[in-house]
């Protein structure tokens, strides 16, 4: 079958029906790059795609899928958020005439495959879990035209009712894998030259049952051990290869948690830290790990190895909230988490060279007044971004949380939408998010232009341009303080709103003194500009 594409993978990490040309299109999801990979090196001729990489429109997507007109497309889909759009997507495929094979793939889709394959006609199949074996089966079945509802890790519908075939167990040796296929990073560098992020996992799973999350749920439908490590050695062979033969020197870990509790971990990060030394330049690394697994030694020496920016879930500072996250930490122990990384020179300041990236879940139904005036003081604290500052819970199907917030009397909807319980947080919530979200059109644009460093650190230019990002920041902060203050003090529906819009005018005067500034003027070249750095 020469020049035919047995496998195409489309990642559908969009709204599909939104405009996606400002979308941030520098970074790249590893689930692709794995499954190709694996898919290739079993002889399935694969290609993957994704639409943000192009800076491709819906209907680009669409006429993508035609041209190519592989002999199975599968789609990929983490989170449950816009399902909606990703079920129209695939009817919009049939509707311009293709009629090859689509399965559709991924944690949300595993959790969710029976309202899926319920709702849309279009879907072949969902592959469910861990995909690799799957794949690879239902692709030689179509290409060799045989059976194909007998492969394990399968649904489908049949006889009108959905079909579920057996469970494939998780992948137990992932040293036996492949190295990510290089596709999307060969794009970036075509885009913005040999000085883009590689983006790697060292292990797969999650030893933690947060109650908001759904992995624990995903992972747990399947038999083997949840957590799962690549041997340091595959891992760092992997680095020196794109080291080697890509030119990369920054390196982004995509695992749930990088660092291993205990000593074990430490001992894991001590032995890839001797190794990366061996390479001849030095490298920066970026990845994720729990607040508990942050210790003095452990940080240290991956900073050592070149750690730049370090994302921990806080998600809280109110002691019930932990606890309704079933997080498994403290307050005291996020707050020495942050210490530590303090006194070794990182910092949650936005543009920090050593970067603190905090998950927040700021608003939850049960928030009371008390508690945003208790999470002010964290954000003031530690310069927490306005934007981390409105994060809300999400809900999705499958999580604890969202029988224990019905147990305490929230109302949650068919699309798992929800309401405070206070009157109050939700008025402070609904301005100040909305505050946040107007004052954030003009203060992406500034910091755009600090990301893509094309002024000298220590230049005028930037010095001007971060101080009125700054400025844009500390003036949401008063915001969400003066909200907080006024119904402390039982202030009226009418004056609450009063000082409100005076808030909101104030802000519009300041951007237009800001607008009448030089910087403007760099702000407008350099706009459309994208290099991947932390918010």
């Amino acid at each position: 079958m020469e020049n035919i594409t047995e496998l195409f993978l489309v990642q559908t990490r969009f709204r599909i029906k939104e405009e996606i040309e400002k979308l941030d299109m520098s970074g790249y999801g590893v689930a692709l790059p794995m499954l190709a990979a694996y898919e290739r090196s079993k002889g399935i001729v694969t290609k993957i795609y994704d639409p943000i990489l192009n800076m491709d429109t819906y209907q680009d997507v669409l006429g993508k899928i035609k041209n190519v007109n592989p002999l199975v497309l599968g789609i990929s889909r983490i989170t449950t958020s816009y399902m909606e759009d990703v079920l129209e997507f695939i009817s919009d495929i049939r509707n311009i005439g293709y009629t090859g094979f689509i399965f559709l793939g991924g944690h949300a889709p595993s959790l969710e495959y029976e309202m899926i394959l319920e709702r849309c006609n279009g879907l072949d199949c969902v592959v469910i879990g861990e995909g690799e074996e799957t794949i690879y089966e239902l692709v030689n079945a179509v290409r060799t035209r045989q059976e194909w509802k007998n492969i394990d890790g399968i649904a489908y519908i049949e006889d009108e009712k959905v079909k579920t075939n057996r469970m494939r167990p998780l992948i137990q040796d992932l040293d036996e894998l492949p190295f990510m296929a290089t596709d999307f990073l060969e794009e970036l560098q075509l885009k913005h030259g040999k000085n883009v992020t590689a983006y790697l996992v060292s292990s797969r799973g999650c030893y933690k049952n947060c109650s908001f999350c759904s992995i624990a749920a995903y992972f747990d439908m399947f038999e083997g051990c949840r957590m799962r490590y690549r041997s340091v050695k595959n891992v760092f062979e992997e680095i020196k290869y794109l080291y080697q033969n890509y030119n990369i020197r920054k390196f982004c870990f995509w695992d749930d948690n990088f660092i291993i509790p205990g000593k074990r971990g430490i001992e894991r990060c001590r032995e890839l830290v001797e190794l990366i030394k061996s390479l001849p330049e030095k490298i920066s690394l970026e990845l994720e790990t729990r607040v508990d697994t942050i210790s003095y030694e452990a940080i240290s020496l991956l900073k050592e190895g070149g750690l730049r920016h370090i994302h921990i879930g806080i998600e809280s500072m109110i002691d019930r909230d932990l606890k309704l996250y079933n997080k498994g930490v403290t307050i005291k122990q996020n707050k020495e988490a942050l210490n530590i990384l303090n006194e070794l020179g990182y910092s949650t300041k936005v543009g920090s060279k050593y970067r603190i990236a905090t998950y927040l879940i700021c608003f939850n139904p049960l928030t009371r007044l008390e508690d945003v005036e208790t999470l002010l003081d964290f954000f003031k604290a530690y310069d927490i971004s306005p934007k981390k500052q409105i994060s809300a819970l999400q809900i999705t199907n499958n999580t604890l949380i969202k029988e224990i917030l019905k147990r305490e009397g929230v109302t949650i909807n068919k699309n798992n939408e929800w309401k405070f319980l206070d009157n109050r947080v939700e008025d402070i919530f609904i301005k100040y998010s909305n505050f946040v979200k107007d004052a954030m059109e003009k203060r992406d644009e500034l910091r755009t232009v600090e990301k893509i460093k094309v002024f000298n650190e220590n230049s005028k230019i930037l010095q001007q341009i971060s101080s009125v990002r700054e400025c844009i920041d500390k003036q949401c902060t008063c915001c969400l303080e003066t909200l907080v203050k006024l119904h402390l003090d039982n202030k009226g529906k009418d004056y609450i709103e009063f000082e409100y819009q005076k808030s909101v005018q104030r802000f519009n005067r300041f951007l237009d003194e800001v607008m009448n500034m030089n910087v403007w003027k760099y702000i407008d070249k350099y706009n459309n500009i994208f290099i991947r750095e932390n918010l």
